[in-house]
């Protein structure tokens, strides 16, 4: 009996409860016919948000890593994609491939053949014979050229094709290299006197 008590007093409650939520008091509101809307302040809308919402100093920020970013894409593009990076590159890929020593001679000769036409296109580089083409590399850079190697790659189009070069390619290799930065630096140093 005290079980069936406590419900029906629980289901009693909830019941009240219920029919409180669903049909609320009625709450006395003040008539609209007597409220005065003369004593009303206009409203004041906020500021419009501006075309650069962000601080002066973040925009200062911005602009400084712009020309950070610009200033360091330039000088990657002007290193990988320079004459000189393109002929030392063009180097490195003859040296890597296998070849005999009589073609190797042949494409350093090519090589410098071209950096020499892009580097003095007044002197009539293209239309040098061999002598005159060896002494012109000799010349150029005696100390890092020496004559005999000059004259190895001024002749490496008429010597037969079972000659040995009388020079490992990996000493050739780092004459010729030496050459073209040298050859380059001079370039650039007469370009700054003028």
């Amino acid at each position: 009996m005290p079980f069936q008590y406590l419900t029906n007093t629980a289901t009693a409650q909830s019941r009240d409860l219920t029919e409180n939520i669903i049909s609320p008091t009625p709450v006395n509101l003040p008539a609209l016919e007597n409220i005065d809307l003369n004593n009303l302040k206009d409203l004041v809308l906020p500021a419009s948000p501006s075309v650069f919402p962000l601080a002066f100093g973040w925009w200062i920020l911005i602009i400084i890593l712009f020309f950070l970013i610009c200033f360091i894409c330039f000088f990657i593009y002007r290193h990988y994609f320079s004459t000189k990076a393109y002929a030392l590159l063009e180097l490195k890929h003859i040296s890597n491939k296998n070849l005999p020593d009589f073609l190797f001679i042949r494409e350093i000769s090519k090589l410098l053949r071209r950096v020499s036409l892009f580097l003095y296109p007044k002197q009539g580089v293209g239309q040098l014979s061999e002598q005159s083409w060896s002494d012109f590399l000799h010349q150029k850079a005696p100390h890092i050229l020496p004559k005999h190697v000059s004259d190895l790659i001024a002749f490496s189009t008429l010597t037969p094709n079972h000659t040995k070069i009388t020079v490992t390619k990996k000493d050739l290799y780092v004459m010729v290299r030496k050459w073209i930065i040298k050859a380059f630096k001079d370039q650039k140093h007469e370009r700054q006197h003028k």
